[in-house]
């Protein structure tokens, strides 16, 4: 039997967020990841649910998530490790422990040694690339790469790397544990706004606070902003870009005083089945081309109005009565206050998307088809 083992990086602000909410102490490593999955965050186990239904073997890791990777040291090894490289040094073991044939690695900017570490066994590296990292090493060291972008395959394909490409999906089992409560009229706002390539985001919540009413859940907030954007303040030298930064974080601390803190998992999946309207801006690596943003079919799929950025390859994905799209900040603006006014269009909108998300574009449907490629072109 194929042996795989899925490597994933959750954002730490989730793991904050999980941690909070659940006690695992007394779990078993096997309970403890059951329960993480189930909070159905990201891919969360879809990939090993539809693989495993088709007689291969996955492991699933994460790898930077101490509390359960301790839990698999304590059942599995008596071997002590270096606290300072706990990442890479269980990783090995689990390595050495399962040996697999193929690594699929769900992090797109991993620093250098971990590439080191795989390069030490004969394994196939299976790499995903969803933010256009265009990384060295992915291109140095993988076997095949798969991204939701076709300007990111087709990146890799002019080096000669064998490429997949796979739009986001929604995760259909998310349904049956979310409850159908009475919609709320406001519209809403869920994602990060911390980071460099959040700008045009942040000038588009920053001008619908003021615009219109809508409600917004940031998961960075508790970040603290970067030295080099504050260093930028006070350089002469460099007043233009020092305005800019002055300028950017003005504007998320506006935002912030309007915002509550961010949700995940099961939570954020609730609240936007509860909402009528979701509003959703790509990072601005996409530019015009390409709708690729994981809010977009988890809004439809839970039977939210879905309003985002505009994007050339929507028609692949949607038609115009199943979605919302502008080309502005000020259009946003507009279509959201029209929404308001008109909820049942709204309703006929969310109903029409979540219809055709749950039809053709799920997480399992995705992953069926790579299922399918992944026999023909055995690596």
């Amino acid at each position: 039997m194929v042996k795989i083992i899925k490597l994933s990086f959750y954002y730490a602000d989730y793991l904050n967020y999980f941690y909070n909410l659940n006690n695992t102490t007394e779990l078993s490593y096997e309970n403890h990841q059951n329960l993480i999955f189930n909070d159905r965050f990201g891919w969360s186990d879809s990939f090993k649910d539809i693989f495993e239904k088709k007689n291969i073997n996955v492991k699933e890791i994460i790898v930077n998530d101490i509390f359960m990777q301790k839990k698999w040291i304590d059942e599995n090894s008596n071997k002590k490790i270096d606290i300072g490289e706990w990442q890479i040094e269980i990783l090995k073991m689990q390595l050495d422990y399962y040996r697999p044939e193929y690594i699929f690695l769900n992090n797109p900017s991993l620093e250098n040694k971990f590439y080191e570490l795989f390069s030490l066994y004969k394994i196939k590296l299976i790499s995903y690339d969803g933010i256009k990292s265009h990384n060295n090493n992915i291109l140095k060291y993988s076997d095949l790469i798969i991204s939701c972008l076709k300007s990111t395959c087709d990146y890799y394909s002019s080096y000669n790397k064998k490429t997949y490409y796979m739009p986001h999906g929604f995760d259909e089992r998310i349904i049956s544990n979310i409850k159908n409560n009475v919609k709320n009229n406001n519209p809403i706002f869920i994602g990060n706004i911390r980071n460099i390539n959040h700008s045009k985001r942040v000038d588009l919540l920053y001008k619908a606070i003021q615009h219109t009413n809508l409600k917004i859940w940031i998961g960075d907030m508790d970040k603290n902003f970067k030295s080099p954007d504050i260093k930028k303040l006070f350089e002469l030298k460099k007043i233009y870009q020092g305005l800019k930064s002055f300028y950017k974080i003005n504007k998320i601390r506006k935002i912030l005083k309007k915002s509550s803190k961010g949700l995940f998992g099961l939570e954020m999946y609730q609240l936007i089945r509860d909402h009528t309207i979701t509003l959703n801006n790509h990072i601005d690596v996409t530019t015009d081309n390409e709708m690729a943003n994981l809010r977009i079919f988890e809004t439809t799929g839970l039977g939210s109005c879905l309003v985002t950025d505009f994007k050339k390859n929507f028609s692949e994905f949607f038609l115009d009565d199943e979605i919302v799209m502008y080309n502005s900040k000020d259009e946003a603006i507009d279509k959201i206050n029209f929404l308001l006014r008109n909820k049942k269009i709204a309703e006929q909108i969310a109903v029409k998307g979540m219809k055709k998300t749950l039809k053709s574009h799920t997480i399992q449907k995705r992953w069926r088809s790579f299922h399918e490629f992944f026999l023909l072109n055995r690596l």
